[in-house]
């Protein structure tokens, strides 16, 4: 009979209620477990700051998914960084994380550790150092927050966990009023560094009352709110591992009660450590998971515990009920709606699982017509966070259906997708009821099996509510440039904010373009008297009452070429003329703007309502019509001036102005081939930069960037990558000496718009600092502003922006340090300017970015500040590699004439290797193979007797890039073995003075004798010059001038007749 009962979706029946007919439907549950986000059990992943970084592997998440896991840990242990800031490299390695979980449907539990002893010294760091890491962080966590389940405090003392610490405790369990304090200001870091919408665990209870002072739990009118008390969760990392669970709770009553009341609103997950019969057996732990809410539970520890609850039968049960578990037990949804009248759902639903969803979820009624396919959705009122737990939830919904929504029979349907604009049309992250057959895969929504017919008929009821159902998707204008002349045909693309047929009206349209509002009225002999009501606040009790419409409130009035804000009261006629507006206008065509700022009466709401009355003084002719509601519309999002594309290889850049906004994300999409556009990536606003991959060379590619929000949208701007018709790298190798094509494949740190986009890039190569503006005059004013200890207690004022704590300035070719307030004059920097693009290059000492992990920059161009929607950007100076040591070129044994040996040590941080070859010559080297970074040895099997085979290579991580080995080679079976190795002293090869303008000296010490030979090389290894070819019998000082030699970096070699060799850098001005 069960089976039976399963199979049958629901029994359906009519219900005549207040006069309307509704479909009622029951459902049937399952008890599969369900991968639904934030719940559920997850895996441990960890990830140490010393060597190189592991980040996540997408298969690895993605199979994780299969298994029906949907969250995992991830301990970032910054072991390498006790008494150092955070690497660029692990920053970046923390952000390919994030993305990687955005990529595989999952989230994480995330926490920061340093240390893991219990023997002191313990080994974590002191608060001054915890409290930059968490300023290093804050960036990245408020950017990926989207998917972070919870922040676990973390950073104090031993995994983490705040008991055995050397700096905030006197010893473990022993806190003075200090420690207290200490601990205060870091969990205070720590919500600053969230946005205000996730919480962060600690401990213990008892640490949570000690850090707010307050013994009194949650709330519900403090529930999810951004006070600490509401952000701050529990996670338990020895759930019933004893009767206190091995010191979690104190007082067992007291912090039972107190965690019980508390947890109902915050968010608690933790692990078992300890099997303790019967404490972790499954009747005490189902009882403490319901007991105390829990969300998420590690499956990989503790085993024994987990494979008890297997033995013993409990451990699917909790794998249900980990987090939320919904199904729906009813619903009764009215047969009929007219357009513009009432829909009416009522709904019932349970939650069976151990808490409600913590996090913000939004929830929605969509309406799908089922000939069109067209979607309508509204927003359920309640926030489901405050849904009771097993309880029978009732939904009794009412909408209002748009006036334009087309007859037919539409089908209803429950969202409850995540909030974030990033995650809110991905199924994986939307919630999944616990009915069979429900649930649509590709939508991420569950259709209620119910359908209702909206028809125009005028006995349907009304409906005068505030809730509405708008378009799940809108036409959204590309490429706005908006010019009143009276033709037109610049709207094209723009859709109509109210269309009729019959009258000399045809349709009105409204657009956001820059900074102004401007309107067209399309139709047939137009008068040449016209007004516009604008109905700012959507309110009628306020503003002029147009009588020609319904329930209105006009805060302004736009009338034949003035502009007027409402003055009266109690909806009389009187206005105040505010100014003009431009306009043009022709019997077919009215075209008129003004600046948004015009509007400083009453602001404009982001939803907004306007009328048009043609000829009012004559013969009117109205849109909407007579007698009809003011057409609703909204004022799009600010949009994108200008998108910008480099392509080369497989890849395109796109880069373009930030946002000044944080709740605005950029939406990217790409259509190949003229094909129809597909998402490629949702991005925060603060992003300014895209880098797509794995592009068909030969297509040819159009993307689309437009911002959107929650509820809103702006106009898009689209653009194809720009090839420069010349080899480009995948690394960096900057010549500074102003060609572009070096720049192609970086990314800028800032941009800003004056009269087109602008891009501040940055590179870090070969123990220099460039930086370019693309886009400037020759005679623009550009000055950039470095901090580069991110202290702004120190350095000097930005004037542009008022931001301090700059220590260099660069200023055409000169190099100022701050000091006492002024600008001192320190260095000559090389200046270059060349078709646009202005190229600065400097050494990273005299920038004091040596023993700087990044720096904030700002840019100044003629006053105007770069970015122009932050204050300042941040460079992360990379790890660059090592150049690979101990690099052979060897004769096979086996295969000596068909078979060449290349060898060399692994570099630790190092992501991959390249080695090169030139075929008769040492000129002509081209690619011959890219390894990973395992390899150690490559056999090039390509080769024959007849020709001579060069080799070099360098190690790469990420674009970063080593510099060259030696070019060694020969012939199959006859090459002359040798190993060159980065053996270097600054005592025994120096070059002073270094950088050098015109001569230098070149010293050698008493460690060459004999026959030696000097010689001059550029970064690619490419012999430049013999500097010295000679007898030494001590030290020597060997003069060299530059001649004709281009300004740039070189290499020195000294080799003597023992063998003895090192290398260094010359640097030429």
């Amino acid at each position: 009979m069960r089976k039976i009962l399963i199979t049958l979706l629901m029994l359906t029946s009519a219900v005549l209620v207040t006069g309307q007919t509704m479909i009622y439907h029951a459902y049937t549950r399952h008890d599969s477990v369900i991968a639904n986000p934030e719940r559920g059990f997850f895996h441990f992943t960890s990830v140490s700051s010393q060597g190189s970084y592991t980040p996540l592997n997408l298969n690895t998440l993605i199979g994780y998914r299969n298994q029906g896991i949907t969250v995992i840990f991830r301990n970032f242990y910054l072991n390498g960084n006790v008494s150092s800031d955070l690497s660029g490299d692990y920053l970046a390695g923390m952000e390919q994380d994030f993305n990687t979980l955005r990529k595989a449907g999952l989230k994480a539990i995330i926490r920061f550790s340093y240390a893991e002893s219990m023997q002191k010294p313990y080994g974590d760091a002191p608060l001054n150092v915890v409290l930059r890491h968490i300023s290093q962080l804050k960036p990245l966590l408020q950017k990926h927050s989207d998917v972070i389940l919870v922040l676990q405090a973390g950073f104090i003392g031993a995994w983490g966990e705040w008991y055995y610490t050397d700096y905030f405790a006197f010893s473990p369990g022993v806190l003075y009023p200090e420690h207290w304090e200490m601990r205060r200001q870091v969990v205070n870091a720590l919500l600053d560094a969230l946005p205000a919408e996730r919480q962060i665990e600690v401990r213990t209870p008892d640490y949570k009352r000690k850090l707010l002072n307050d013994t009194v739990p949650i709330s519900p009118a403090e529930a999810y709110s951004d006070l600490p008390k509401a952000r701050i969760g529990h996670h338990n990392d020895c759930f019933v591992a004893s009767k206190d669970d091995y010191g979690t709770y104190h007082d067992l009553v007291k912090d039972k009660d107190y965690l019980q009341r508390d947890s109902k609103y915050t968010l608690i997950s933790g692990e078992t450590c300890n099997v303790s019969s019967p404490y972790s057996d499954c009747p005490n732990a189902q009882a403490e998971l319901a007991r105390f809410h829990w969300t998420a539970l590690n499956l990989d520890y503790h085993p024994s515990v987990l494979g008890n609850w297997r033995t013993q039968g409990c451990f699917e049960t909790i794998s249900r009920k980990l987090g939320y578990r919904f199904y729906i037990i009813t619903s009764s949804v009215q047969s009929e709606a007219k357009p513009g009248g009432e829909f009416h759902l009522v709904m019932k639903l349970m939650n069976e699982g151990y808490s409600n969803p913590v996090n913000p979820r939004h929830a929605e009624i969509v309406l799908r017509n089922l000939e069109t396919g067209i979607e309508y959705k509204a927003a359920v009122q309640d926030d489901i966070r405050f849904w009771p737990l097993n309880d029978t939830i009732t939904l009794d919904f009412k909408a209002g259906l748009p006036a334009s929504a087309p007859e037919g029979p539409y089908l209803v349907l429950l969202n409850l997708s995540d909030p974030d604009p990033r995650l809110y049309s991905v199924p994986a992250y939307s919630i999944r009821m616990a009915n069979p057959g429900v649930w649509e895969e590709k939508t991420g929504m569950n259709s209620l099996q119910a359908t209702f017919n909206v028809i125009k008929k005028e006995t349907l009821p009304g409906y005068s509510g505030t809730v509405l159902f708008k378009l799940t998707t809108q036409e959204i204008p590309e490429n706005v440039n908006i010019t009143i002349d009276g033709n037109g045909i610049d709207w094209a693309n723009i859709p109509s904010v109210s269309e009729k047929e019959g009258g000399r009206i045809q349709a009105l349209k409204m657009i956001r373009y820059r900074d102004s509002l401007f309107f067209l009225v399309k139709g047939l002999n137009l008068a040449p008297g016209y007004q516009l009501f604008i109905d700012a606040d959507m309110n009628p009790v306020t503003g002029y009452s147009a009588w020609q419409w319904s329930g209105n409130g006009s805060d302004y009035l736009i009338e034949n070429g003035f502009f007027y804000s409402y003055s009266g009261s109690s909806h009389e006629w009187n206005w105040q003329q505010a100014g003009t507006v431009k306009f043009a206008q022709n019997d077919s065509v009215i075209e008129f703007g003004f600046p948004l700022a015009s509007l400083n009466q009453t602001a404009l709401a982001t939803e907004f309502s306007i009328a048009f009355v043609d000829d009012p003084q004559g013969t009117p002719d109205y849109l909407p019509e007579f007698d009809s509601p003011f057409a609703g519309t909204m004022l799009p999002l600010p949009g994108i001036p200008e998108l910008r594309i480099n392509g080369w290889n497989d890849k395109a850049l796109l880069y373009w102005q930030g946002a000044e906004s944080g709740n605005v994300y950029t939406a990217i999409e790409r259509s190949e081939n003229g094909g129809e556009f597909k998402k490629r990536a949702i991005l925060t606003g603060s992003d300014i930069c895209f880098l797509d991959t794995g592009l068909n060379q030969n297509s040819n590619y159009l993307y689309k960037l437009y911002r959107l929000n929650e509820d809103n949208f702006s106009a898009a701007v689209t653009a194809s990558p720009a090839y420069t018709g010349r080899a480009v790298s995948d690394f960096i190798a900057m010549k500074g000496d102003g060609d572009s094509t070096d720049w192609t494949i970086i990314p800028p740190v800032a941009t800003c718009f004056t009269f087109r986009t602008v891009p501040l890039r940055m590179a870090y190569y070969a123990d220099s600092v460039y930086i370019s503006f693309l886009g400037v005059k020759e005679n623009d004013r550009v000055k950039v502003f470095l901090n580069t200890d991110r202290d702004v207690s120190t350095g000097n004022i930005n004037p542009a922006t008022g931001t301090g704590g700059y220590d260099c300035l660069l200023y055409r070719d000169s190099l100022f340090i701050a000091s006492a307030g002024n600008w001192v004059f320190g260095k000559k920097v090389r200046w270059v300017f060349k078709d646009g693009l202005l190229e600065l290059t400097a050494l990273s000492t005299d920038l004091n970015l040596n023993n700087s992990v990044a720096s904030f920059v700002a840019g100044v161009i003629n006053d105007t500040p770069i970015p122009d929607y932050a204050a300042e950007a941040v460079f992360y100076k990379p790890v660059t590699p090592a150049r690979p040591a101990n690099f052979a070129v060897l004769n096979s044994q086996a295969t000596p004439y068909s078979k060449i040996i290349i060898q060399w040590s692994r570099s630790g941080d190092a992501t991959g290797y390249v080695i090169e070859r030139s075929v008769g010559d040492k000129e002509h080297f081209t690619e011959l193979v890219r390894l990973p970074a395992s390899a150690s040895y490559f056999h090039d099997t390509s080769v024959d007797t007849f020709h001579l085979y060069y080799y070099r290579m360098f190690a790469y991580n990420g674009m970063q890039r080593s510099d060259y080995t030696f070019s060694l080679g020969g012939k199959p079976g006859s090459i002359i073995e040798a190993v060159f190795s980065n053996l270097t002293s600054e005592q025994d090869l120096r070059i002073f003075p270094n950088p050098v303008t015109d001569q230098c000296f070149i010293s050698l010490s008493s460690a060459f004798t004999g026959h030696v030979n000097v010689t001059l090389y550029d970064l690619s290894g490419r012999e430049i010059v013999q500097v010295y070819n000679g007898n030494v019998n001590g030290p020597e000082n060997i003069s060299f001038r530059r001649n004709n030699l281009l300004s740039g970096l070189y290499l020195v070699r000294a080799v003597d007749q023992k063998g003895t060799m090192r290398l260094t850098k010359l640097i030429i001005q």
